[in-house]
């Protein structure tokens, strides 16, 4: 089952999995501005798969 997160829950996912990584709030946010990755959009709000965040990104998320 896909886990579907927003960019603040997903980049929290991101740091508890690698704190020390290179991923900002900002790239993730970027990444959904250009449409590297599916998004849908619940009025302002931006909702994405983290697994295709992560394949995106090229790194491994823990289940």
């Amino acid at each position: 089952m896909s886990r579907v997160r927003t960019i603040e829950t997903a980049y929290q996912d991101i740091i508890k999995a690698d704190p020390d990584t290179a991923v900002t709030k900002n790239i993730i946010k970027n990444i959904v501005k250009n449409k590297k990755i599916n998004v849908m959009y619940s009025g302002r709000k931006a909702i994405f798969c983290l697994e295709e965040l992560a394949e995106y990104l090229n790194c491994d998320l823990p289940d």
